[in-house]
């Protein structure tokens, strides 16, 4: 995939929540995530990105990348582009890069983050 032109966004994540991890597509605006996982010692199947087949069958993931040290994994955003994880609170280091459609969608997605961010304090 040629992503010259394209802008990207870039998050470090530190902490799931139970909210977190549910199947989902990404946005629109997004034409590819790449994941590094920063989890050294990393152990058990809880919090491991699972790409998916469907929305609907989450235990028969056709690939799951351990979320270990290291793991890192790419993909196109599609409308099928289905992915999540199994429920995990707790510390789960991850890099994201995320490939945008325009410039426009650059900074509405650094916005979205800012905000983000912002409430999780409100809430900590």
């Amino acid at each position: 995939m040629d992503l010259e032109g394209r802008p990207a966004t870039i998050t470090l994540r530190g902490q799931c929540s139970q909210r977190d991890g549910r199947i989902h597509v990404d946005s629109k605006s997004k034409v590819l995530s790449l994941l590094i996982y920063l989890n050294d010692g990393w152990t058990g199947r809880e919090g491991q990105l699972r790409l998916l087949a469907d929305k609907d069958r989450f235990d028969d993931a056709p690939v799951e990348i351990p979320a270990h040290l290291g793991s890192m994994v790419a993909f196109r955003r599609s409308d099928a582009s289905w992915h999540g994880h199994s429920a995990f609170v707790g510390q789960r280091r991850a890099l994201q890069f995320n490939y945008l459609q325009s410039s426009r969608a650059s900074v509405v997605s650094l916005m979205r983050h800012r905000l983000s961010a912002f409430s999780k304090q409100l809430v900590a």
